[in-house]
């Protein structure tokens, strides 16, 4: 008992010390926590900005392409990609250049978007620029936003 009175009366010895002591450590707490915020974040916002989009391509030389020739079962782990990307609310889209969109329609697969690079289709080479983006109405409303921004033309 006779240490702790001791050490109460040390303690409150210096008033000046002791508040300063005290007032510094609040100070490093609080900073603490804030930066901790901050942290945390930045950490949920870049886990978002890196996965808020799953993109795919479809690919006509897939193993045993040339013996079945249904493209649809080259696209691997189609449903579970989706289920994934639904489940964390992430946009899908695929890149259906190579596979026409005479061919495959990404969209009634599922997906969000459909990418398609016209260049090859209007010259042949790349002397001119073009594409199409096909989305579905959950997509719609992101994409009309950045017509009105930025003017997206062919």
């Amino acid at each position: 008992m006779k240490t702790i009175q001791v050490s109460w009366w040390n303690l409150w010895r210096n008033r000046t010390r002791t508040n300063v002591t005290i007032s510094a450590v609040a100070l490093c707490i609080t900073i603490l926590i804030i930066f901790q915020s901050m942290i945390v974040g930045l950490i949920e916002k870049a886990v978002f900005n890196t996965t808020n989009l799953i993109i795919g391509e479809v690919q006509i030389h897939a193993n045993d392409y040339l013996n079945d020739r249904s493209i649809y079962k080259s696209l691997k782990n189609r449903e579970k990609i989706k289920s994934i990307a639904k489940k964390n609310n992430i946009f899908t889209a695929m890149d259906n250049t190579w596979g026409t969109p005479y061919f495959i329609k990404p969209i009634k697969l599922g997906f969000d978007m459909s990418i398609v690079a016209a260049t090859k289709y209007y010259s042949g080479h790349s002397d001119v620029m073009g594409g199409s983006l096909a989305v579905n109405k959950r997509v719609f409303k992101y994409v009309e936003k950045a017509n009105k921004v930025t003017g997206l033309r062919l």
